[in-house]
């Protein structure tokens, strides 16, 4: 289980990457609450990877972050 602080950094880094907009990542975890899985839920929807560290690096592998 992730803490609030690694939860924190998951959302910055997702709005960072362009994954969604605030708007969306702000509707998503108030339906589904501020957690690792809603952010996994969000990579998962928007690019097919399970969590947003194998989707990192994956972007990683393609210089792209």
């Amino acid at each position: 289980m992730k803490t609030e602080d690694q939860i924190n950094h998951m959302y910055d880094t997702i709005l960072e990457i362009g994954l969604c907009t605030f708007e969306e990542l702000e509707l998503v975890t108030c339906i589904n609450g501020f957690n690792e899985k809603a952010m996994n839920d969000i990579v998962y929807a928007r690019e097919g990877y399970q969590t947003l560290g194998q989707y990192l690096e994956y972007l990683n592998e393609q210089g792209l972050h």
